[in-house]
């Protein structure tokens, strides 16, 4: 007890932080979260120390929206005090409106100024505002230049967000082999969506060699990291038996997990295996529940595979007008796959007058946009 009063007492930043720590945790001592605030306090305003002062501000936030005005002014403080972490703390309060008028352009404002000060995460930040265009004028040249320099500072998420600029194209020419150069250094420094999508690439050959067995094995190892998407990913190879002996229950059971975890896009997939009775009873009703579910999330593929069931009346009423109303949805969501069945019903005039040439232009554009294989 003597200690932990001389502790107190010494006016030392860092000791103070770190006893602070102690008593909200209760480690080592009886738990007291109220003393652990004081400490905080005292370490922020006694000494003037700037990390206190953050500190404290989190211990703030923590405790819910009745603080969060606190914290910012104590963000604002150490920030003021030249601390570049409080800077960033400051941004995200505006950002996000955190015990602050939401305000972007004033975030990006404080970015910029946590970048001055030297935050690489403030500069991955900073860049993924000139990508979305929030808070200013979107710049995607701008945003990756900024993600290289926090790339090449170290930033994981950097890694990952440059890799899918590169992927894209987008602020710098399209380079596969550099995004899964990219994806895969995020990967090895434990970015679990920077694993999934490195196993994408190794699972199409894009960028780097085609091995389904490693791209596999990337999609289990995103999946026990939390990434929800990759066992959507792992659940079709599964179906496919691509890299993994194929077993239909096992898919699955793992599309099932994904969109009981809230993955959206995995619902196709799901569908699929009650029309077709893949590891499930078949049950056609059900199926088409699923698709319309993804319909409303906005899915183009889930557009379509309802369409062709509704032109053929399986799972639910026949409805050729209203298949051909999804179909073209589809397709103008770049879902080109929806051309042949829209090509197929002006052709003979189902749900819709007929059209030969619409059907023939139709026909076209599917040719132009062929997808082989399992797409991930």
């Amino acid at each position: 007890a003597a200690l932990l009063k001389s502790v107190e007492e010494s006016g030392d930043a860092a000791a103070l932080l770190k006893l602070a720590l102690l008593y909200e945790k209760g480690e080592g001592v009886q738990k007291d979260v109220l003393h652990a605030a004081a400490l905080f306090q005292k370490a922020a305003t006694d000494t003037g120390d700037t990390t206190g002062v953050c500190t404290l501000g989190s211990c703030l936030a923590d405790r819910g929206e009745t603080y969060s005005t606190r914290a910012a002014s104590l963000y604002q403080k150490a920030a003021d005090g030249g601390s570049a972490g409080a800077m960033l703390l400051v941004a995200c309060c505006f950002l996000d409106g955190i015990g602050v008028v939401q305000d972007e352009t004033n975030a990006v404002a404080w970015f910029q100024k946590a970048v001055d000060a030297g935050s690489i995460t403030a500069m991955c930040l900073l860049g993924k505002c000139f990508q979305y265009g929030c808070g200013v004028r979107k710049d995607a040249a701008r945003a990756a230049a900024l993600l290289r320099r926090a790339a090449d500072a170290g930033n994981v998420g950097a890694l990952y967000d440059l890799g899918q600029c590169f992927a894209r194209g987008e602020g710098v020419a399209r380079d596969d082999t550099e995004a899964a150069q990219l994806f895969r250094r995020a990967a090895d420094a434990g970015h679990a969506v920077a694993t999934r999508c490195y196993g994408s690439c190794v699972y199409s050959h894009k960028g780097v060699a085609q091995d389904p067995v490693t791209a596999a094995h990337l999609f289990q190892k995103a999946a026990r990291m939390g990434d929800v998407h990759a066992l959507w990913y792992l659940g079709r190879c599964f179906l496919f038996g691509g890299g993994v002996d194929r077993d239909d229950v096992r898919g699955l059971q793992l599309l099932q997990q994904a969109v009981d975890l809230g993955d959206v896009a995995a619902i196709p997939n799901l569908a699929s295996c009650f029309r077709r009775g893949a590891g499930v009873p078949r049950d056609p009703a059900h199926s088409a529940e699923l698709l319309s579910e993804a319909v409303d999330a906005g899915l183009p593929n889930a557009m379509c595979d309802l369409g062709w069931m509704l032109l053929r009346g399986e799972g639910l009423p026949q409805d050729r007008a209203r298949a051909v109303a999804l179909l073209q949805r589809a397709l103008d969501a770049s879902f080109a796959n929806a051309a042949y069945l829209l090509a197929e019903c002006f052709a003979t005039g189902c749900g819709t007058p007929k059209d030969h040439r619409h059907a023939w232009r139709l026909r076209m554009l599917m040719c132009h946009s062929h997808t082989n294989g399992l797409n991930i």
